[in-house]
């Protein structure tokens, strides 16, 4: 592997290992995966939604009914999956083939045949409209830069009064070095593959990126495409802080906004 490809990566973590790829907890590796452990994966997904859900009806919309949505970076399914037991349709879009199947088989498994798995890296195979988009643990994988050309992408499929749910990773609190070792596992060839050696895994193992975002840049593009009614709720683990924000396709109506033009 002389060039890094994030996609390339992905397709093989889909292949290799689904389940820890999309949470990485040891007891999600393929080894170690029986009936009981898959019913406590996708169950995190179900509590995951219902949480999502409450959010929205607590703190940006009280009627919100989730219809059409669409789920980034929708993996194997673990929210995908109970996104379609409460809405009308689902499109669950990931880079991953490999997951895109298991995905697959797995609403199968549920009876659910309102779902629709769409490989995509960049949103092109992606038509209609949403009144519900949402991804977690997706966005700190790709570059700024690219992400954000991805949000605005996810913002223009969003419906007027339609609501996002978004996860972005935010700050990491690692040494300078560390990050800039980070930079060099991405940037140059063959730095990874030599620091899977050090750590103790196998050369061509693949790169998983954390890329932190600027919520600046977040909230700008966001309102730029029209949308308000934020709500951001904060959530870390270890060195890495995150931010779940939330939002509706509907600019905030300041009510002294008209003295300013």
């Amino acid at each position: 592997m002389l060039k890094h490809d994030p996609n390339k990566d992905w397709e093989k973590y889909g292949e290799d290992d689904p389940y820890y790829a999309v949470v990485s907890l040891d007891r999600f590796q393929r080894d170690n995966l029986n009936p009981e452990l898959l019913t406590e994966f996708f169950e995190t997904g179900r509590q995951h939604i219902e949480y999502v859900l409450s959010t929205i009806r607590s703190h940006v919309d009280p009627n919100f009914k989730p219809g059409k949505a669409l789920d980034f970076g929708c993996g194997v399914g673990r929210c995908t999956i109970p996104m379609a037991q409460v809405c009308e349709s689902v499109t669950g879009v990931d880079v991953s083939t490999a997951m895109l199947k298991e995905g697959e088989k797995n609403a199968a498994s549920k009876g659910l045949t309102n779902v629709e798995w769409v490989h995509s890296n960049d949103l092109g195979a992606v038509k209609g409209s949403f009144n519900f988009v949402h991804s977690f643990i997706v966005f700190q994988h790709i570059p700024e830069e690219n992400g954000l050309a991805i949000l605005s992408k996810i913002v223009d499929l969003l419906a007027d009064d339609g609501i996002g749910s978004l996860h972005f990773l935010y700050n990491k609190d690692t040494s300078r070095f560390k990050q800039f070792l980070g930079r060099l596992r991405v940037k140059v060839p063959l730095a990874n593959n030599f620091a899977n050696l050090f750590y103790g895994r196998p050369f061509g193992y693949p790169l998983v990126q954390k890329n932190a975002y600027s919520l600046n840049k977040i909230l700008n593009l966001l309102q730029k495409k029209k949308c308000g009614n934020c709500h951001i709720r904060l959530e870390g683990i270890r060195e890495f802080q995150g931010a779940v924000v939330f939002f509706q396709k509907r600019p905030d109506a300041v009510p002294y906004d008209q003295l300013y033009k």
